[in-house]
């Protein structure tokens, strides 16, 4: 995927969930809001989803037919009042909530289809991904994380490192190739 990518911080409830406007609802257009949440307790207590909702059938008629009539920034406006003002949540249909995973984080980027759109998703990590999914991840949104937040990526990485000894080893010497350093690897070899 092209472009830049962006991590999105501190939307981690429906109360603090990132609005993206129109989002396709059919033939109509919607608000979606996104968040990621972190289990309290249970099995899977600390680990993270990515949660979506959108807007209700009803909504989604008036703010499409706003912006066709009135543009946009228009539609956006009267979005952005309606959802304040709807404090009992019935704006909103049920959220859809993602499988849980180790660690997530929320991104916004410029979608694949070329159109200049932005898109939000996530990115997420498990302690056994290998040493690919892992040096993608860190390349992408390391230099954006908070301190905690790298501190977890390291400890992850140290985990996928005992779990993968073999794959890391051998991501290792390629890197260590790649930099013009003799591996241990091609050193034993010689």
């Amino acid at each position: 995927m092209s472009g830049l990518v962006k991590v999105l911080h501190g939307h981690t409830s429906p109360e603090s969930a990132h609005l993206t406007f129109v989002y396709p609802f059919g033939h109509t257009k919607c608000v979606r809001r996104e968040w990621i949440e972190r289990a309290v307790k249970g099995a899977q207590k600390g680990h993270y989803r990515f949660v979506t909702q959108t807007t209700v059938r009803s909504f989604n008629y008036r703010y499409t037919d706003l912006l066709d009539a009135d543009g946009q920034e228009a539609a956006n406006a009267w979005a952005e009042r309606e959802i304040a003002a709807s404090a009992n949540g019935a704006l909103w249909n049920a959220p859809k909530p993602g499988t849980y995973v180790f660690y997530a984080v929320m991104i916004q980027e410029p979608l694949p289809d070329g159109s200049g759109r932005l898109g939000t998703s996530y990115l997420a990590l498990h302690p056994y991904d290998g040493p690919d999914r892992l040096v993608a991840f860190k390349s992408r949104v390391s230099a954006q994380l908070d301190p905690a937040e790298r501190a977890l990526l390291e400890r992850i990485e140290m985990s996928s490192r005992r779990a993968n000894a073999a794959a890391w080893a051998k991501a290792d010497a390629a890197s260590a190739t790649a930099a013009g350093e003799p591996s241990e690897t091609t050193a034993s070899v010689a």
